[in-house]
């Protein structure tokens, strides 16, 4: 179920037609036109953009910001913006953390138009406090009981009382952040377990125990990076190696991992998304875009894996940029607002479709460790539920929607547990084809 299923049967009057679970073209137009006209004040977005988010003339979803936007246009409630977030567009809901959700928040209980909200965060942004310095801990619940004791004052006032609490408006959920981090530290461990496992193959060589008495190194050198990396090097030059030149690319990096500096976030994306990845020089550093659009994952680069882990510093960076921008005038203030702008896209909200595929990876690395010390046999039923509990266990706790079939990503990762075996993330892109989901 895509965001424009989930409009129309927000908007759509025909039931009879969207019960079924297929989306009618006269559905998609009847709630189309009911939904225009309920707009107030500026539109969100332009009539074809709008149509796009009904599947008519193609299909398309709105930003955040502009779900915010819809909010205020269509006078929704707090519990109905909640409801467009999380279920529709299946991102966190309202992030009181944020200065400018917290004044949506404000602006939406108070039935306020898009222009009183975006002329409030320019109040509170251009009052900012100098060197402001955003706090590293959970502030959420204090935000939200903050929120309880100012949410009835004129927005002058509303406004000068978060300008006091302005450090805590720190823009991510530390908690979210805290269970990402978690997920890629086990991640982490599970990859640098198994690299040890493969590099003993190597290091019981006999090869490599001969080449370690020539060249006089002691059994506590031997799983030194700089020992294998030694070894490997030699082998790679001998017309006539045991080793060949993959291998030694292989045994390489399991050196790094094992004894080295350890994993990089690259060798996490790697191995989820593996069937994507670039082939050749020429297309280094770009995924293979082709093989997954069409079956609805969403690919996650190593700068926006990076931006994700340094939230904070990216934070830290925007009100800076943001202080600089209400200081500066003229070109310098213009030379800001482009700083600010590609900065403002840095910073980024954890999402379910940034945690279900490392969860969906380790979740099945687990399930094959649990496997082989219980020596018990793979049975579909008990991996998949495996994978649910974790997930919905992390899920619930960074307060989204659980795992629900009707998501195409819920429902691509649920598709994996077959009758003989578990397929992984990159399974499914080498071999999986998407199909357009119903209503």
């Amino acid at each position: 179920m895509g965001f424009d299923h989930f409009l129309i049967r927000e908007w759509c009057d025909c039931r009879e037609e969207t019960a079924a679970g297929e989306c009618t073209e006269t559905a998609r137009k009847q709630a189309y036109q009911t939904f225009r006209k309920a707009i107030k004040g500026d539109r969100p977005a332009d009539l074809h953009t709008m149509r796009r988010w009904f599947g008519l003339d193609g299909t398309s979803k709105p930003n955040r910001e502009m779900l915010f936007h819809i909010a205020v246009s269509l006078e929704l409630s707090v519990e109905q913006t909640q409801k467009y977030l999380k279920k529709g567009l299946l991102l966190p809901g309202i992030q009181v953390n944020d200065h400018r959700e917290f004044i949506y928040l404000y602006a939406i209980e108070h039935h306020l138009d898009w222009q009183m909200c975006r002329k409030m965060i320019r109040f509170y942004e251009k009052h900012l406090p100098e060197a402001t310095t955003l706090l590293d801990e959970k502030c959420t619940q204090k935000l939200w009981d903050f929120y309880d004791t100012v949410r009835l004052m004129e927005p002058e006032d509303f406004l000068v009382e978060m300008g006091k609490r302005a450090p805590y408006f720190k823009g991510y959920s530390k908690n979210v952040l805290e269970h990402y981090l978690q997920i890629q530290e086990e991640l982490k461990a599970l990859m640098r377990e198994e690299a040890l496992q493969q590099l003993e193959s190597l290091l019981q060589s006999s090869s490599f125990t001969k080449w370690c008495k020539e060249n006089h190194i002691s059994p506590d050198q031997i799983r030194e990076e700089e020992v294998i990396l030694r070894y490997l090097q030699k082998e790679n030059r001998r017309v006539r190696s045991a080793i060949t030149k993959e291998e030694v690319e292989d045994f390489r990096k399991m050196a790094r991992i094992a004894y080295g500096k350890g994993v990089y976030q690259s060798d996490i994306l790697m191995e989820i998304y593996a069937a994507a990845m670039p082939n050749g020089k020429d297309a280094k550093g770009k995924y293979q875009k082709d093989r997954v659009n069409h079956i609805g994952i969403r690919l996650i680069s190593d700068k926006y894996f990076s931006d994700l882990l340094h939230i904070a510093e990216q934070k830290e960076r925007e009100i800076n940029l943001l202080q600089q921008f209400y200081q500066s005038s003229g070109e310098e203030q213009n030379k800001i607002l482009g700083k600010l702008r590609h900065q403002k896209q840095r910073c980024h909200i954890i999402e379910r479709e940034d945690l279900l595929p490392l969860l969906h990876y380790l979740a099945q690395k687990k399930y094959t460790l649990k496997m082989d010390k219980e020596e018990t046999g793979y049975q579909r039923d008990a991996a998949a539920e495996y994978f649910e509990e974790m997930a919905n266990t992390v899920l619930e706790a960074c307060q989204m929607e659980p795992l629900d079939r009707h998501y195409r990503l819920d429902a691509l990762l649920l598709s994996s547990f077959k009758e003989e075996e578990m397929f992984s993330i990159s399974d499914l892109i080498e071999g999986g084809s998407g199909e357009r989901d119903g209503c």
